[in-house]
Parts: C-alpha cells; structure tokens; sequence
C-alpha cells in the first residue's frame, strides 16, 4: 500500500515546526533537508526511497550529537521512518549520511 503523501508532509511539517526552537547545531540541517523533501513529496511517484534517505540522515546526525528531541518529535521521526522502510534494503543507499545536500 502507498502511503499517502498528504499524510507524510503532514508528518514533516509538524516535525520542521517543533524543531524550530532546538538549539543543537544539526538541527539547522535537518530542517533544511525537512523542507527540501516536503517539497519534492508532490513530485515523486515513490516518496519512499528519500523518506528513508531523510530518516538515515536524522539517524546519522543523533549519533555525531545528542539532538534533544522530545517524545512527540521522536514520534514524529519514527512515523517517516515507517514510511522509508517501505523502500528495502537500498533506499538510502548512494548517500553520504550527514549529508542534506543529497536531497
């Protein structure tokens, strides 16, 4: 079942306006890859390979430094990586972690 774009871009912008407060300097890029991948979701017939993408870079950046997210942003982060599991093994494969230009 697809998942429904509506919903996912309702996920991230919940998520992009709950970070804007966090001080933690990979929070900056984080919401810049936040809303690059808002706004590609329209424009993809499978969101699910840069959804995972997404999620590996929020991953990556929580394991360099503690991010600070509350349990409604964890929530949140979990709800995309539910949509970017769906893309298997390799959906974030070809990307450097850390990096949001890869969006």
């Amino acid at each position: 079942m697809k998942p429904d774009k509506a919903q996912a871009k309702q996920t991230i912008h919940e998520l992009y306006n709950s970070l804007g407060d966090n001080p933690a300097p990979e929070i900056a890029d984080i919401r810049e890859a936040l809303l690059k991948v808002y706004n590609k979701t329209d424009q993809l017939d499978n969101i699910e390979p840069i959804y995972s993408r997404l999620v590996n870079l929020i991953y990556s950046a929580a394991t360099v430094a503690p991010l600070g997210l509350s349990r409604d942003q964890e929530r949140l982060v979990r709800s995309l990586a539910d949509i970017g599991k769906r893309a298997g093994p390799a959906g974030g494969a070809f990307m450097a972690y850390g990096n949001k230009d890869s969006f």
